[in-house]
Order: C-alpha cells, then structure tokens, then sequence
C-alpha cells in the first residue's frame, strides 16, 4: 500500500546531505591543505551528486538567489571552509545501502559525461541553438543531477523501495512503476521535491522531474531528451542500481525529435567510453 502524499513530501523535505566515509575523509584532507587544486576537489564533488546539489544549493544563497550550474564557480564561493562544514553535517549513507548507492551515483556520473557527447551529435541534426543554448558544463550538471530522486528513495524509504526490487526480481513490471505502486510517487516526483526544497536551478529541477517522460513537457524539451537518452546509453553500458539492471526499449520518438540515427547512438558511446577512461586515470586516489 503506497503512502500517503504528506507523508512522503514531508519525508523527502527533512532528507539531510548523505555522502560516503570515503568521500567526506577525502575532502577533510583537501580541506587541510592549503594550495589543494581545485581540479581535485572538483572531481571529488563531482563523484557524489547528493555533495553536488548540497554545494550548488549553498552557492545560490551565498550569492542571494543568483542561480549558477557551474561547480567550480560554487567551490570558490564557498571555499573550502564553507564546504568542510558541508560535508561535516552530511550523514553516512547506511551500509546496506552503500552498494545500489554506490552504483546509482556511477550511473548520475556516466550521465553527465554522456550528456555533453550526445547533445553535440544531436545539434548537428537540428537548426541553429537548439541545443547549443545549453553549454557542456550545464548539460553536465544535468546529467549528473537528473536522478537525484532515486537516493531519496533508497534512503528515506527503504522498505517501500525493497518491496519494488523483489517485485521487479519476481518479473512484475518496470521498475519506476513499481517504485510508484509501492510508493506512491515516481523517483522523478522525490527528486523534484528535494531539489526545489534545496533551491536548486530551476532547469536541474525541471530535468528531475521531466527526464523519464520528456515527451509531457513543453519547456526545454530537447534537453530533457538528451538527458534521457543519456541515461538509456550509459546504463546499456553496464551503470545500473541495484536490482535496476534491466534496460527499457528506446523511445523512437525521441531519437526522431532528435534526428538521431543507430550510428549516431553508436557513436556517442563510443566517445564517452573513451572519456570516461580518461576520467577514471584521472580520479584522485
């Protein structure tokens, strides 16, 4: 039976920040020294998306509602005592939930390395600006943002979302279908009401909420597809959660909105892979 939606607005409205052990002692020790490079933190950052959305959203009242996706920006407002003091009030993600977490957030990563790629092939389908309104370092934060509902659903309602796994292991349906039968509301839903809680920039909000179902909106309609596309891509290449393995048929609506083609998709996994070795000989240690 799902919950009712006060509840679940409610609980979503008091989720804390949650990062990893491993996280939170890295950034101690970046914090610690004084000529750190901004890259390495930056990276950090970007390995954890909960920490992301956290900093961007402190950014934003730092600089009194000026709304900016732009990490490294968000570092220096903050500095790097403002964002030890982050990381020192986040909450240890449980342990039995470190694995499927572990795994959602290599997935909001490979998203926001993809997203870049995909958009840049797809404009040179489409007429002027569609998508090169959207620069790579907001294609990225959206990439990397999209999916934030999924922790919230893994942390704040762990029964209802263990309930969605058996069902899915028993052959019952998709598993945003079932996370909403048992719920009450879609990882989408959780998300959105987490990131409009934190304030965060109203396109990574509306990507939260519209990403599954690019098709049902008429604001930034290309870009919640190349969001979507994104994330279909990367998870065919093996970045999935938890018992969330299974990869749905494509939406030939989308790729034709797009204009994309068969090669077009093979070439865009092409390139991430290539870039996403790149970033993991990079990854600080």
């Amino acid at each position: 039976m799902s919950l009712p939606l006060p509840t679940i607005a409610s609980r979503v409205m008091t989720t804390p920040g949650y990062s990893f052990p491993k996280t939170l002692e890295k950034i101690r020790a970046i914090t610690t020294q004084l000529n750190a490079p901004l890259r390495v933190m930056e990276s950090l950052i970007q390995s954890d998306p909960m920490l992301t959305a956290m900093i961007l959203s402190q950014a934003e009242q730092a600089n009194r509602g000026r709304e900016s996706l732009r990490i490294d920006e968000a570092i220096k407002e903050l500095g790097l005592g403002g964002i030890a003091g982050l990381a020192q009030g986040c909450m240890l993600v449980p342990e039995a939930a470190r694995s499927r977490l572990a795994g959602n957030w290599s997935l909001a990563k490979a998203t926001g390395v993809m997203a870049p790629i995909l958009a840049r092939i797809a404009q040179s389908h489409l007429p002027p600006d569609v998508l090169t309104k959207y620069d790579p370092g907001t294609l990225a934060t959206c990439g990397l943002l999209h999916d934030l509902g999924t922790p919230v659903a893994l942390l704040r309602f762990p029964v209802e979302y263990a309930r969605a796994e058996a069902r899915l292991e028993a052959g019952d349906g998709p598993f945003g279908t079932l996370v909403k039968q048992e719920l009450g509301a879609e990882a989408g839903d959780l998300g959105y009401i987490l990131a409009r809680n934190w304030s965060l920039p109203k396109i990574i909000q509306h990507v939260i909420r519209y990403h599954a179902r690019p098709i049902s909106t008429d604001e930034h309609v290309e870009l919640c597809m190349v969001i979507h596309l994104s994330r279909f891509l990367v998870r065919a290449c093996g970045f999935v959660t938890g018992a969330d393995r299974f990869v749905d048929s494509i939406d030939l609506r989308i790729t034709g909105a797009l204009h994309l083609r068969l090669e077009d998709l093979a070439h865009a996994t092409r390139e991430f892979l290539e870039a996403w070795e790149e970033l993991e000989a990079f990854e600080p240690a």
